[in-house]
């Protein structure tokens, strides 16, 4: 926590001892700036679904969902409340109504009336049709990643925990010839996954439940 003090200025005077100053102080707190811990924007079908998770400072201060088709200007499309929970904290949001072509995503916090904390930027491109299908989905032991068009050069995978942390990585040297690839997850803990689609064009996510 951080402490902003106040002091009170008192004037007494006391018989024969003149003119006393008393001084109170109070003292009130105000929130720190939290860690990003992650942020992902990632389509699903026609929406897009944002996760992020934070350290916590113990202040139930909400999250501004902002959204921008340049990356300059800037629209807030929802909130999301925070907890005051000291710990590390999970949030999800869904944006139903995402613009076409590409678009960018933050999260503000506002600490004070005149100070706000923002979030890294995410970008979402909706395309026509998609360079991969991730199956099966939910998933046991493996994602199958099938390759549906010609491609070569290096493409590299990359699981994320919900916490933001990397669990598992892999990396290809594709061929004209290779029409599917394969990263094994188990032993795994169950849960919601993040796997990022890393080629020539960029960095493609999706979305992965595993169980076991």
């Amino acid at each position: 926590m951080c402490t902003k003090v106040f002091a009170t200025l008192c004037l007494l005077m006391l018989p024969g001892m003149g003119l006393f100053a008393q001084i109170r102080v109070t003292p009130f707190e105000i929130p720190l700036p939290i860690d990003w811990l992650s942020f992902k924007a990632i389509p699903d079908g026609p929406v897009v679904d944002l996760n992020w998770s934070t350290s916590s400072d113990g202040q139930p201060i909400p999250f501004e969902v902002e959204r921008s088709r340049d990356g300059q200007t800037w629209s807030t499309i929802g909130s999301v409340p925070g907890l005051a929970d000291k710990f590390a904290q999970i949030y999800a949001f869904r944006d139903s109504l995402p613009l076409n072509g590409v678009s960018y995503y933050r999260l503000s916090r506002q600490l004070s009336s005149d100070t706000a904390q923002l979030s890294p930027v995410q970008t979402v491109e909706f395309t026509s049709a998609s360079a991969y299908r991730l199956y099966p989905n939910p998933v046991q032991g493996n994602i199958h990643l099938a390759l549906l068009s010609p491609s070569t050069g290096p493409l590299e995978l990359r699981l994320f925990s919900p916490e933001g942390k990397m669990v598992k990585q892999q990396s290809w040297s594709l061929s004209s010839t290779d029409e599917q690839i394969s990263l094994a997850v188990d032993g795994l803990s169950p849960g919601l996954y993040f796997l990022e689609i890393l080629d020539s064009r960029g960095i493609h996510p999706q979305k992965v439940l595993i169980f076991q």
